[in-house]
């Protein structure tokens, strides 16, 4: 994606942390809320990259933005509603889009996604795995990064204001972690991570990113 190959060589320009936060927050912003998905595919863009210099620039960025609490996120409603309404209750969804939304970063905002009902189309499993695998393989690039990232997502499970996670988004974050922290294969990480639900996408469609994240 020429987009992540641009946002690479701007990073690599900027000789502080603070300056390359910055960057990413422009990106974020200009995307737009309802485009959050669209900054986790750049990242997941630069995971699959074979530049590893290029990965441990961006997952060292990130970890800086988690430990200054500014790391990108995007928000979903605090609490599920089904996606199905969209199509027979548009009234009832725009009701929806008015209740609580709770801000996460990449991976949580993926699980979360994932796991609950959101006022968006539910996340297939093959794209789920996909892009997981790529994140991590992002964030397994520095191991302070992966590790930082590790502690967070615990610490934000346990400290997070109810209604951001089900009990099921809780659980397959923690599985998550505690996974990732004894494992250093990605794609097999992810793998554990799927909830089959009898979905026909092709896992190998899904890898070569031949479906874009989709958006509402």
């Amino acid at each position: 994606m020429q987009c992540a190959k641009s946002l690479l060589i701007q990073l690599a320009g900027l000789r502080a942390f603070e300056q390359r936060v910055r960057l990413l927050e422009r990106l974020n912003k200009r995307l737009g809320d309802d485009q959050y998905p669209a900054f986790i595919k750049i990242l997941s863009v630069v995971g699959e990259s074979e530049d590893l210099a290029a990965k441990r620039l961006m997952a060292d960025t990130l970890a800086y933005a988690m430990q200054q609490g500014v790391l990108p996120s995007g928000t979903l409603t605090s609490w599920g509603i089904p996606s199905s309404w969209a199509a027979v209750a548009p009234a009832a969804v725009s009701f929806f889009r008015l209740v609580p939304r709770r801000s996460l970063d990449p991976i949580e905002y993926l699980c979360a996604w994932y796991c609950q009902g959101t006022d968006r189309q539910p996340l297939r499993d093959e794209i789920y795995q996909a892009i997981l695998t790529s994140l991590l393989r992002l964030f397994n690039a520095s191991r302070d990064a992966a590790q930082t990232y590790r502690a967070k997502m615990m610490s934000d499970i346990e400290t997070h204001p109810e209604g951001t996670f089900t009990e099921g988004t809780r659980s397959q974050i923690a599985a998550l972690v505690q996974e990732w922290a004894s494992n250093s294969d990605p794609q097999a990480i992810a793998c554990c991570m799927v909830r089959p639900r009898g979905n026909s996408l092709s896992a190998a469609d899904a890898q070569r990113g031949l479906l874009y994240i989709p958006s509402r």
